[in-house]
């Protein structure tokens, strides 16, 4: 069956930090099912910028219960696309969109009892947000631990949200920020997402070895240096899960989209965040 992309109005736009922004389309009736998706997929979407069409993969960061597609798009350096997002988008503009692919996912069912783990970093937040929310909505037996990079309070992108999510659970999230360029209350919430810090995590804070699921989200050296690290300490791979974010080159063709879509292997998944 082919798949098409079909023009979305956008219903609302959400400043969550300085350089990203939210956006949540308007979904007829007709294409509800269509864009049914699972906790952690992507859409990728496509528009004109300077007379010239660029496309790229967003991770949709709404929760299942939310009953909206939402995307986040935080502007990186020189980025074509996001940059362009975030100076112009508004409520009412529409854009070109792909359904929902990628196989970054959980299927939250009420019957499961599980121990999840997520570690990510800067815009990665945004497929983990939507698996977090899904899982703590609709899983009341499992908890869920994040670990989550960024360079100071203010880049943290969904900080109301997530504070909001650990005050609603308390029992069953727990949430630990690691800040690289800002002074924080213990040493262990300084620095980076490192082999090194989940190493002194692990002494006191995360048990990572009773994990059942656990998701890597965000930029590829992050990933793998963490990812390795696991396969150490003899967590078996199916337990694993990864994402990539990579940032296309401009070169004024297709710079995303499709392509990066053609490139996911089995268990991990790459998008664009440009």
């Amino acid at each position: 069956m082919s798949i098409h992309f079909h023009k979305l109005a956008i219903k609302d736009v959400r400043r969550e930090t300085p350089d990203c922004i939210s956006v949540a389309f308007e979904l007829p009736d007709e294409l509800k099912s269509l864009f049914q998706y699972q906790p952690g997929q992507n859409v990728t979407v496509k528009t004109l910028v300077n007379d010239k069409e660029v496309r790229r993969s967003y991770s949709i960061c709404s929760g299942l219960h939310e009953n909206e597609l939402r995307i986040a798009i935080k502007e990186a350096t020189g980025g074509v696309f996001s940059g362009w997002a975030n100076r112009v988008l508004i409520k009412g503009h529409s854009l070109d969109v792909l359904p929902p692919t990628g196989r970054f996912i959980v299927n939250p069912n009420n019957q499961t009892r599980k121990k999840y783990l997520a570690i990510a970093a800067g815009s990665g937040i945004t497929p983990i947000i939507s698996i977090i929310s899904s899982v703590l909505q609709q899983e009341p037996e499992s908890s869920f631990t994040l670990l989550y990079g960024n360079r100071n309070r203010a880049s943290i992108i969904f900080r109301d949200r997530l504070d909001a999510l650990k005050n609603r659970f308390i029992s069953r999230f727990a949430l630990h920020h690691v800040l690289s360029r800002e002074i924080t209350d213990a040493e262990i919430y300084s620095g980076r997402i490192t082999s090194l810090k989940c190493e002194e995590m692990s002494a006191s804070l995360i048990e990572f070895q009773s994990m059942d699921e656990i998701f890597l989200c965000g930029p590829e050296a992050m990933v793998f240096e963490i990812r390795n690290w696991l396969l150490a300490r003899k967590i078996p791979p199916n337990k694993i899960h990864y994402e990539l974010f990579t940032i296309p080159l401009s070169t004024g063709k297709d710079e995303g989209g499709k392509e990066l879509l053609k490139k996911n292997q089995p268990g991990k998944n790459q998008v664009s965040i440009d």
